[in-house]
C-alpha cells in the first residue's frame, strides 16, 4: 500500500512539473524543503522540549523524596516526622508508609500513593506511571533501622503541567506554519523570477525574432553568472545568425538583380525567333519551350527579389483608398480565360463597392497568388472567389474543388520553396514561393490567412483583414 502511495505521488509529481515554469518548480521544491525543514526542527524543538521538561520533573521529584526521606526519624522502631508540612514540597505529593504499606501521612493520591500500597520497587530511580490518562514520576524510598525497612517514602508528581507547555508549543508552531510557509514561498518565487528574469528575456527576445528583425539583442546583467553567459552567449549567436542571414539576402537580391536583364534579352530575342519566316517546326517548338522557362524564370527571379526586399524591410507598403470589390472583379476578370480553358466553372461574389485603405499592387499580388494557384491545381469542377464585409473586418475566400492538401503538408504551405508534387508544380509553373509572398503581404497588412483543405474535396484560403489596415 505504501508503495502504491510512493508511486502515486510520484507520478503526480512528474505530472505537475510538466506544467510549470522553471521558476515555479523552484518554488514548489523550495516550498517542500521548506517544509520538511521546518517539521524537522519543530519535532527536534518539541520532543526536547518535552523530554527535557519530564527529566526536570523527574529529578525534581527525586530531590524531593531524598528531602523528606531525612526528616524521618527512627524512635523504639517507628519513624516518626517533626515537621509534617515538609512532606508536601510545592507541587510534590509525598506519602509515608508503614512496613506493611499502610499509609501513615500525606494525602492519597489514587493509583499513585494509595491506602495500601503493595510490595514497592527499590531504588533512587523515578518512575513514569500513566494514571487516567495522566503522566506521573514515582519515587519509593525505604526507611531502614538496623538494616530493616521499617517504612517507606513515596514522593510523585504530574508531568501535567510540561505536557500542557509542550501541547502549547506545539499549537503555536502549528499555527504558525502556514503563514511561515506561505511567506517562504512568495520569498522563493521572488527570488527565483529574479534569478531567471534574464532567461525569461532571453525567451521574449527569441520569440520576437523574426527573419527581419535579427537585429534584436538581450541584455546582458552585469553579473557576471551563468545567466549573464547565457545572455551573452544568445547575443553571439544572434549576431552569427544576422550576419548569414544578410550574407544570404545579398545573395539572392543581386542574384535576382543581376539575372533579371540576361533574362529579358533571352524572352526579346525568343520573340523576334517566333516570327520569323520559314521557321522549321522543330524550331519552333524549342523556342516556345524556352519563352515558357524564360517566363517562368522570370517569374521565380522576381519573387525572390521582392522576398529579399521584404526581408531587409525595404519594401515598404504604399497605402491609398481603393475599391477592394472593383480589385477583386479586375482580377477575376483577368484569370477567367485560364479558368475557361479547363473547363472550371468560376464564381466571384463581391459587394457593388468596399472601401479599404492598402496597396493595391500588392493586394493585387495577392489575389493573383491565391486565385491562379486555385485554377492551377484544380482539374474539374470550380473555383469560387468570395469577398465579404464583416463587423470585425474584411473575409477574402478563395474556394476550390481540387485534389486538396493532406493533413500532414498543411503546417508547411506557406514555407518558402515548399511544394506538395514538385514535378507537378513545375509542370504548372509553380515556384513554391507565391504563398509565401502572400502570407507577407496578408501580415503586412494587419491580417492573418488560413487554410482548410480536405483531401479529394478540395481546399480553401482564408484571408482576414481588419476593417482600415
Amino acid at each position: 500500500m505504501l508503495k502504491k502511495l510512493r508511486a502515486l505521488a510520484g507520478a503526480a509529481l512528474r505530472l505537475l512539473e510538466r506544467n510549470l515554469t522553471i521558476s515555479a518548480r523552484l518554488t514548489l521544491w523550495f516550498s517542500m524543503l521548506l517544509t520538511v525543514v521546518l517539521a524537522f526542527f519543530s519535532s527536534v524543538v518539541y520532543l526536547t522540549l518535552d523530554r527535557g521538561g519530564k527529566a526536570e520533573v523527574a529529578t525534581l521529584v527525586a530531590t524531593h523524596a531524598q528531602q523528606v526521606l531525612a526528616q524521618v526519624e527512627v524512635e523504639d522502631g517507628h519513624p516518626r516526622v517533626s515537621e509534617p508540612i515538609h512532606l508536601a514540597p510545592s507541587g510534590t505529593q509525598v506519602a509515608l508508609y508503614d512496613g506493611r504499606g499502610n499509609r501513615l501521612l500525606g494525602e492519597a493520591v489514587p493509583g499513585v500513593l494509595p491506602e495500601k500500597m503493595g510490595v514497592p520497587p527499590t531504588g533512587s530511580q523515578p518512575q513514569h506511571l500513566e494514571v487516567h490518562g495522566q503522566g506521573w514520576f514515582v519515587v519509593t524510598l525505604p526507611v531502614e533501622d538496623s538494616g530493616r525497612v521499617i517504612a517507606w517514602v513515596r514522593a510523585a508528581r504530574t508531568t501535567q503541567g510540561v505536557e500542557a507547555t509542550s501541547h502549547r508549543f506545539l499549537f503555536l508552531l502549528l499555527a504558525a506554519a502556514p503563514p511561515f510557509l506561505l511567506v517562504g514561498a512568495l520569498g522563493g518565487l521572488f527570488i527565483s523570477r529574479r534569478a531567471l528574469g534574464a532567461i525569461d528575456r532571453i525567451t521574449r527576445t527569441a520569440r520576437a525574432i523574426g527573419q527581419g528583425n535579427l537585429s534584436e539583442r538581450v541584455r546582458v546583467p552585469s553579473a557576471n553568472d551563468e545567466v549573464g553567459h547565457l545572455a551573452q552567449t544568445f547575443n553571439e549567436m544572434l549576431g552569427r545568425l544576422e550576419a548569414a542571414f544578410e550574407r544570404q539576402r545579398q545573395f539572392t537580391a543581386d542574384a535576382s538583380h543581376e539575372l533579371r536583364t540576361p533574362l529579358a534579352v533571352v524572352a526579346a530575342q525568343t520573340e523576334d525567333a517566333l516570327h520569323l519566316p520559314a521557321l522549321p517546326p522543330e524550331a519552333k517548338a524549342a523556342l516556345t519551350t524556352i519563352q515558357a522557362e524564360t517566363q517562368r524564370m522570370a517569374k521565380l527571379i522576381a519573387q525572390l527579389l521582392f522576398l529579399a526586399r521584404s526581408d531587409s524591410s525595404r519594401l515598404g507598403l504604399e497605402y491609398e483608398e481603393l475599391d477592394l470589390a472593383a480589385l477583386v472583379r479586375d482580377v477575376a476578370a483577368e484569370l477567367a480565360a485560364a479558368a475557361a480553358a479547363k473547363g472550371l466553372e468560376f464564381k466571384v461574389e463581391a459587394p457593388s463597392s468596399l472601401t479599404f485603405w492598402g496597396d493595391q499592387t500588392q493586394l493585387t499580388r495577392l489575389l493573383i497568388n491565391l486565385v491562379e494557384n486555385a485554377i492551377k491545381y484544380t482539374y474539374q469542377g470550380q473555383v469560387r472567389v468570395r469577398l465579404t464585409a464583416k463587423e470585425g473586418g474584411i473575409v477574402l475566400a478563395v474556394a476550390d474543388t481540387g485534389p486538396g492538401i493532406p493533413p500532414e503538408a498543411l503546417p508547411h504551405i506557406f514555407e518558402r520553396f515548399y511544394r506538395l508534387d514538385k514535378a507537378r508544380s513545375r509542370a504548372n509553373g509553380g515556384t513554391g514561393l507565391g504563398l509565401a509572398i502572400a502570407r507577407w503581404i496578408v501580415t503586412a497588412h494587419g491580417g492573418r490567412i488560413d487554410v482548410q483543405s480536405q483531401v479529394g474535396r478540395g481546399t480553401t484560403f482564408t484571408v482576414w483583414l481588419p476593417p482600415g489596415s
